[in-house]
């Protein structure tokens, strides 16, 4: 079903109950969340395109990392396997990662997609367009995902794919602190945002109408860590609360503020630019910066780089099997490539 007179290609089901708990969360009762809609998450009953079922199998996950990704970015994907996504440095932390795509209309991209699916089984594709409108679906396809899916998976970070990411500082400064907090959604919490009504961000005015300011504190820039405890909490109330195309205020907003002993707790420093990272990796030998964004595949590896150059003297075996791996790679593409060229030439 789609909404009428609005994007016909966004899809929601409907339900009885337009508003339900969701007043609880109101500082200001002129503020109201929603006029006519009643429209939920097309993702509450996941299809999957394409599936990495084998993902979480077998093992013991400490960290399942859910990657928001557009279907057509195939450089941005590899280039985070290539880096800080690298499968056997993750193994050595007894962590797993898949990306999170909706359906293209091209077919030759996604043809691509399902032989990247192929090749490294980490591609979950739902069955809803990749589109900037669904990025709800998209997030509540993840929750879905990890409770079918990834049950043993003891804590969930969801990215973007244009992050950057410390992750040995992740797992030595950040990760304890959600261990002794299963309740815990650590982020970089805003608090007091305008509801924008124009540009990117911009939500229709039946969504909070006579609101200015949102109503209640969210996640935002990310980035969010917590415990799978937290999964089934967020997914129960999916079911009973209206859909608003945002991500970072439906899921780590107004569910996270409506379930029962979850709580957002503000990480400093996550937000950072691209020009700031730079300038930090730059100007300081001993970088510690957690978290950057960055849409450039160059620039990702440089902050890669530099982060390996700070933090291998105290991961020596995971930075020695992570380089052994990418030496092992690059003679082997080398192959690759030297053989295609003796192809051609004949």
């Amino acid at each position: 079903m789609v909404i009428p007179g609005k994007n016909s290609w966004i899809p929601h089901f409907t339900v009885r109950n337009p508003t339900g708990p969701i007043h609880l969360l109101l500082k200001n009762e002129n503020c109201v969340p929603y006029t006519n809609y009643t429209f939920m998450p097309l993702t509450l009953t996941p299809n999957y395109v394409l599936n990495s079922p084998n993902a979480c199998a077998n093992k013991q996950i400490n960290i399942i990392i859910i990657v928001h990704s557009a279907a057509s970015n195939f450089q941005r994907r590899n280039v985070l396997r290539e880096t800080w996504l690298n499968s056997v440095l993750l193994e050595k932390m007894s962590s797993q990662h898949v990306f999170l795509l909706g359906k293209t209309h091209n077919a030759t991209t996604q043809d691509m997609i399902s032989e990247e699916r192929q090749i490294h089984g980490d591609i979950v594709q739902g069955d809803f367009i990749d589109d900037y409108h669904n990025l709800t679906h998209k997030a509540v396809l993840g929750l879905n995902w990890i409770y079918e899916i990834c049950k043993n998976a003891r804590f969930v970070l969801k990215v973007d794919d244009d992050v950057y990411l410390n992750i040995f500082r992740l797992m030595d400064e950040i990760l304890p602190s959600v261990q002794y907090s299963p309740y815990s959604i650590m982020c970089n919490v805003h608090h007091d945002l305008d509801v924008v009504r124009h540009g990117k961000w911009a939500v229709d005015i039946d969504y909070f109408p006579t609101c200015t300011l949102y109503p209640f504190p969210y996640c935002g820039g990310g980035f969010a860590l917590f415990s799978s405890t937290v999964v089934p909490l967020l997914l129960d109330l999916a079911h009973s609360v209206p859909f608003i195309w945002i991500d970072d205020v439906y899921v780590y907003g107004i569910l996270a503020n409506m379930a029962a002993s979850v709580s957002l707790h503000h990480i400093d420093g996550l937000f950072n630019k691209e020009i700031e990272a730079l300038e930090c990796f730059q100007n300081d030998n001993d970088c510690r910066m957690i978290m950057a964004f960055t849409n450039s595949t160059k620039i990702m590896k440089f902050f890669w780089s530099k982060a390996l150059s700070t933090e291998c003297s105290n991961h020596g075996e995971v930075c020695d099997a992570y380089m052994f791996q990418t030496r092992k790679s690059r003679e082997i593409y080398g192959k690759r490539q030297q053989n295609r060229s003796l192809i051609e030439l004949q």
